[in-house]
C-alpha cells in the first residue's frame, strides 16, 4: 500500500506545489528507510542541482519489464522497458537492452550512452557483460530527430530537449541499478560522441556514478562545438544559462572521480579547446586524457582498447591505475629547445612522444585541419625528453606529451599553451622543413588512416615503381575504383596546415605517357560561422572578429596544370598567406582528360612557410 501511495503521488508530482512536493519527499525516504536501501536514500539528500530532480530520478518506480530473453555463448541479453517520467497520468516508457554474465551476481555496472542518440544496439552492452560487468543501453526518445535541429531552450532549460534526454539516461542507471546482478557501489557511465557528452555530463551530475570515460565529447562547448542544439541558440544569454546549467564541464569542477576522454585533435564535432578545458577544469588526481593527433572523430584499435579497459583500472582495481603524464616544460638552451614531461604509475613505460602544433590557439577557427607534428622522446627513467625545433617567435604553440606502457596503454598530458610573449626571448631554429602532410612516405599507414576515416584513397601501393621510400602509390582507373565518382583522381577532405601560414605544397606524379594534370587546393570555410550564436560569441574575440564580414567571401582554388610523363615530375604551388577565415584546404589532384591509363604518386608535402 504505501508503494502504491508513492507511485500516485510521483505521478502528480509535475504538477504539484511546493509543499505537496516536500510531503512526496518525506514519503519516499520513509518507504526507502522501511525497505532498508539506506544508500539510496543517501543518494536522496544529494545537494540540489540547476536541472534534475534528483530525488525523483532515483525514487519514482521505474515498472522494469522484461520484453524478451536471449542467451549467446554465456551472455544473457535481455529487451526491457521501463518508466522514465509521468506527464499528465501517462507513463512515458523506453526500452533498451541489458546484457550481463549469465548466473553473474554484485557485477560492476555500466551504462553505455549510444553515439549519436541511436538507438540501443547490443555492440556495447555485448563486449562489457563479455569483460565482466551488467551493461545497459537505452533508445532515446522525446522526437530524438527533431532534437537534432531543436536548439536547446535556454527559458526552459528544466524542459528543454538535451534535459529530457539526459533524464532519460539518469533514469536508466535506476533501472539498472535495480537488476539482480548489479553491484550499486560500482556503477559506471561511458559513450561515444552525443554519447561522450553526455557520460561527461552524467558523471558530474549522478552520485551513483564512480567512474566513466568518453569518446570525443566533453564540455565547453562555447569553445567549438557542432552540436546543433547549441549552435542553433539565439544569444549570449542563452550561452550563459547553457554554461550553468546543461554544459557537462562544470559540475565535474567539484565532483572528483575517475573519468578519461579520448579526444580526437582534429574533431570535428567537438573542437579540441573545448575537450582540453573540460579536462584541465576537472577536480581530482584520477582523471585520464589520450590525444590523437590527425584524428577526426575517430581512434586507432590501440586508443579504443586503452578507453575501454580504462574502468578495469579505475573502477574494479584489476589492473593498475593508467600512467598519468605531467604537462610539458620547454626548457631553451645553446643547443635548441627540449621539451620535458614527467609521469606516475607502476607500468613502465615503452614509448614516449611529444607532440607539438603551431598557430594561434583560437577558438571555433583552423581545428578540423590544423597539423601537428610528432617528435619522439628518449626515456630516461620517468622523463622524457624530446629536441622541438622552434621555427618562429611570432607563431604560437600548442605542445603535450603521450605515453605508452607495457600493455600497450596510451595516455597523454594536459596540453601547454606557448604565447608569442612567453617565445619572445627562445632561440629560432632556422630554416625548419616540416611536412603537415598525415606521412613523409606514402605507405600502408596512410591508406590505413584514410579508410579509417571513411575516405578510401582508390589506390595501391607499387614497391616496383618509386621514387623514394618503398612504394609509391598507384591510382586505380575509374572502372577498378569503389567510387565510379573519384574518376580516378586523388581528393582528401582531411589535408593538414598550420592555420594563418602560407604554405608550399608539392607532389610528385608520374603517368603511363604524357597526360595533363590538375592540382587544386581549395580553401575551406569553418562551417560553424553560419550559427547565429557563434558569430556572437567571435564578435568578442579581437583575433576572429575582423574575420567576420569575410566569411562569405566565395573560397576560391588555387590552382595548377602541368603535363606529366613517364618521368617523376614534382607539380608544386604556393599557397598564400590567408586574409580571409580558412578552416583548411581540400587537395584534389587529377587527370584533366581521363585517359584510363595508370599513375603515380610518391609523395605529397605541404611545408609550412614560418613567418621571420
Amino acid at each position: 500500500m504505501a508503494e502504491k501511495k508513492i507511485t500516485r503521488l510521483a505521478n502528480k508530482s509535475f504538477h504539484a506545489a511546493a509543499d505537496s512536493r516536500a510531503r512526496v519527499t518525506r514519503l519516499r525516504i520513509v518507504f526507502l528507510a522501511l525497505a532498508g536501501v539506506f544508500s539510496i536514500g543517501l543518494c536522496l539528500r544529494a545537494a540540489t542541482d540547476p536541472l534534475f530532480d534528483l530525488e525523483a530520478i532515483i525514487a519514482d518506480p521505474v515498472d522494469y519489464k522484461v520484453v524478451e530473453t536471449e542467451r549467446e555463448d554465456g551472455i544473457v541479453f535481455e529487451r526491457f522497458e521501463f518508466t522514465s517520467r509521468v506527464v499528465s497520468n501517462m507513463p512515458e516508457r523506453l526500452e533498451g537492452i541489458y546484457a550481463y554474465p549469465e548466473g553473474g551476481r554484485s557485477l560492476p555496472a555500466l551504462f553505455w550512452s549510444m553515439g549519436g542518440m541511436a538507438k540501443a544496439g547490443r555492440d556495447f552492452p555485448s563486449l562489457f557483460a563479455r569483460k565482466g560487468y551488467a551493461c545497459m543501453a537505452i533508445t532515446l526518445q522525446h522526437n530524438v530527430r527533431r532534437s537534432f535541429r531543436i536548439p536547446f531552450d535556454a527559458s526552459n532549460p528544466t524542459t528543454a530537449n538535451l534535459t529530457l534526454l539526459a533524464r532519460d539516461q539518469l533514469r536508466g542507471i535506476t533501472a539498472l541499478t535495480q537488476r539482480p546482478q548489479v553491484d550499486t557501489n560500482r556503477l559506471a557511465v561511458a559513450g561515444a560522441s552525443y554519447g561522450g557528452v553526455f557520460a561527461t555530463l552524467i558523471a558530474g551530475v549522478d552520485p551513483r556514478i564512480k567512474a566513466g570515460f568518453s569518446f570525443f565529447g566533453a564540455g565547453n562547448h562555447s569553445l567549438g562545438s557542432n552540436l546543433p542544439q547549441f549552435q542553433r541558440m539565439k544569444s549570449l544569454e542563452d550561452v550563459a544559462v547553457w554554461n550553468r546549467t546543461f554544459d557537462p564541464a562544470f559540475r565535474l569542477k567539484q565532483r572528483a572521480i575517475p573519468f578519461m576522454w579520448g579526444v580526437a585533435f582534429n574533431d570535428n564535432w567537438f573542437y579540441f579547446p573545448a575537450v582540453a578545458q573540460t579536462f584541465a577544469e576537472a577536480a581530482g588526481t584520477e582523471k585520464r586524457m589520450v590525444i590523437a593527433p590527425n584524428w577526426q572523430h575517430g581512434f586507432v584499435p590501440q586508443i579504443d582498447e586503452t578507453l575501454i579497459n580504462f574502468l578495469d583500472a579505475a573502477l574494479l582495481k584489476i589492473r593498475p591505475a593508467y600512467n598519468a603524464p605531467a604537462p610539458v616544460k620547454l626548457h631553451a638552451s645553446a643547443s635548441g629547445t627540449f621539451a620535458e614531461f614527467t609521469w606516475t604509475g607502476e607500468t613502465p613505460v615503452t614509448q614516449a612522444e611529444v607532440v607539438v602544433s603551431f598557430g594561434e590557439p583560437t577558438p571555433w577557427l583552423g581545428w578540423q585541419h590544423r597539423a601537428s607534428f610528432t617528435f619522439p622522446a628518449a626515456i630516461t627513467g620517468r622523463v622524457a625528453r624530446a629536441r622541438v625545433p622552434i621555427p618562429s617567435r611570432q607563431l604560437p604553440l600548442i605542445v603535450w606529451g603521450t605515453v605508452t606502457d607495457t600493455n600497450g596503454i596510451v595516455t597523454s598530458s594536459a596540453p601547454t599553451t606557448m604565447s608569442r610573449a612567453a617565445l619572445a626571448d627562445w632561440p629560432v631554429d632556422t630554416h625548419v622543413a616540416l611536412n603537415a602532410f598525415v606521412a613523409d612516405t606514402l605507405d600502408e599507414s596512410v591508406l590505413d588512416f584514410y579508410l579509417r576515416h571513411n575516405t578510401p584513397l582508390h589506390a595501391v601501393l607499387d614497391p616496383a615503381v618509386k621514387r623514394s621510400g618503398n612504394a609509391s602509390l598507384r591510382i586505380l582507373p575509374p572502372d577498378a575504383a569503389a567510387d565510379k565518382a573519384t574518376k580516378a583522381g586523388l581528393s582528401l577532405e582531411r589535408f593538414f596546415s598550420v592555420p594563418g601560414l602560407a604554405h608550399h605544397l608539392t607532389v610528385w606524379v608520374r603517368a603511363e605517357s604524357p597526360t595533363p594534370f590538375t592540382l587544386s587546393l581549395t580553401p575551406v570555410r569553418p562551417a560553424g560561422w553560419r550559427s547565429e550564436v557563434v558569430r556572437l560569441l567571435l564578435a568578442n574575440d579581437p583575433v576572429l572578429a575582423p574575420l567576420l564580414d569575410k566569411w562569405e567571401q566565395p573560397c576560391v582554388p588555387f590552382t595548377v596544370e602541368v603535363v606529366v610523363g613517364p618521368e617523376w615530375t614534382e607539380v608544386a604551388l604556393n599557397v598564400p598567406l590567408p586574409d580571409t577565415p580558412i578552416d583548411g584546404y581540400q587537395l584534389d589532384l587529377h587527370p584533366t582528360v581521363v585517359t584510363g591509363a595508370p599513375w603515380w604518386i610518391d609523395s605529397i608535402r605541404m611545408q609550412p612557410v614560418w613567418p621571420e
